[in-house]
């Protein structure tokens, strides 16, 4: 199964995947953008009653986002239901790695997330950490190599073909 784009703007995408809710944030983090995520994950996630992951991919270059777009991420962390295992893969390094890795420490606190939560340096560990929580909770997945694939292949896409995904009403 690949991964279905739920959502495309200028400042992230949103995509579903086996239970697995991603978000790419491909510009600036907005409030408007973080109303998107959780419009999303409500209307679907009632179709994986044992449970839902989160993936969230920072590229390199993506801006830190601002104080209002970080408590609203926070805020929808916070109150998300039914979160096996969430995880923050930053693509870059050095002290701007240094820099997001602190601000994401800093909405995981504001957020006071009932579920695990880490930051890693790749997509592959992250999605690997999310797939073995959404596993212990009894939640069906695919082989982890699967999904990892699925979800790196879905996010050379959106880089691959600037705004041809399809926008979700």
């Amino acid at each position: 199964m690949a991964v279905e784009t739920l959502f495309k703007s200028d400042s992230c995408a949103i995509g579903l995947s086996n239970g697995v809710f991603l978000c790419v944030w491909v510009g600036e983090a907005t409030v408007e953008a973080a109303d998107q995520i959780e419009q999303s994950i409500t209307k679907r996630s009632g179709e994986f009653p044992k449970g839902i992951g989160l993936v969230t991919i920072v590229p390199e270059h993506a801006p830190p986002p601002k104080g209002p777009a970080r408590n609203r991420i926070a805020e929808l962390l916070g109150r998300a239901q039914n979160v096996k295992g969430s995880a923050v893969c930053f693509e870059g390094s050095g002290l701007r790695a240094t820099l997001v890795r602190s601000i994401v420490t800093g909405i995981t606190l504001i957020g006071r997330m009932n579920f695990p939560h880490k930051v890693f340096a790749g997509l592959e560990a992250g999605t690997a950490f999310v797939h073995a929580c959404m596993v212990q909770g009894g939640t069906p997945v695919p082989e982890k190599r699967v999904l990892i694939d699925e979800i790196a292949a879905w996010r050379q896409s959106l880089t691959a073909q600037p705004g041809a995904a399809p926008r979700a009403s």
